[in-house]
């Protein structure tokens, strides 16, 4: 009776520790319809270390200013794998055609996206423009010195 047991919970064990392997197309979809909806946690779920970075830093931006960056993504192509654990999906966000990696990691399909992959140039650190520096007359040199 304890041997059956011991194997039950086992089994248990093993199907509850076993989850859904996710082809690269539905790592894709799963990850922008997350994203689209401002579901971080959830998209987290379908990316690489480097992605989940990249989606709090997403989370970051839109919190400071919801207004900010609109996505609008749609046209998710199928992705091309190339080799046994990188692949390739296209993608298009606000009419604008872009590009997002996966990677196989641990068996298991994730999209590998940066901040700069999500935003383009919304993402980009804005440039203050210097002041222009004004040399004082010749003649306000000439006062300074005489003093």
């Amino acid at each position: 009776m304890l041997k059956r047991f011991g194997l039950v919970a086992l089994v248990a064990v093993m199907l509850t520790s076993c989850g859904k392997s996710y082809t690269p197309k539905e790592v894709a979809d799963n990850f922008f319809k997350a994203i689209q909806a401002k579901n971080y946690d959830e998209a987290g779920k379908f990316a690489t270390p480097t992605g989940v970075t990249a989606v709090g830093q997403l989370k970051d931006f839109i919190n400071a200013d919801p207004t900010s960056i609109k996505f609008n993504i749609s046209g998710i192509a199928e992705p091309v794998v190339v080799g046994d654990s990188v692949a390739t999906v296209a993608y298009t966000n606000e009419g604008v055609a872009k590009t997002a990696n996966l990677k196989k990691i641990d068996g298991d399909w994730l999209i590998d996206i940066t901040i700069e992959d999500l935003l383009g140039d919304a993402g980009a650190p804005v440039e203050t423009p210097m002041e222009p520096v004004v040399e004082p007359a010749a003649d306000a040199k000439a006062d300074t010195a005489k003093k």
